[in-house]
């Protein structure tokens, strides 16, 4: 009999700045934003190459999703925190 590969884990599926932005349609200014936040983890490939798992970006937009510090802050108090931010300079 042939030898098994060992069970490995399903593979993650890596996204852009830019395929993030989309997905939760906000700028990509946005998404860095809320990674400096620690809203998201970003995962650096080299020196300028970041990306972003898509699991991250699902659980971020998940019903009751907090801030790391807070405790009732859902996402969408956090994006409207951070616009208010922007708009502000």
């Amino acid at each position: 009999m042939p030898p098994q590969p060992p069970a490995s884990r399903p593979p993650e599926h890596y996204l852009t700045t830019l395929q993030v932005a989309a997905r939760l349609q906000v700028a990509p200014g946005t998404v860095r934003r809320m990674a400096r936040d620690g809203l998201l983890r970003e995962y650096r490939l080299g020196h300028r190459t970041i990306r972003y798992r898509a699991e991250d970006v699902d659980a971020a937009m998940a019903p009751g999703n907090t801030e790391p510090d807070a405790e009732s802050e859902d996402l969408s108090e956090v994006v409207h925190r951070v616009a208010e931010r922007i708009r502000r300079g």
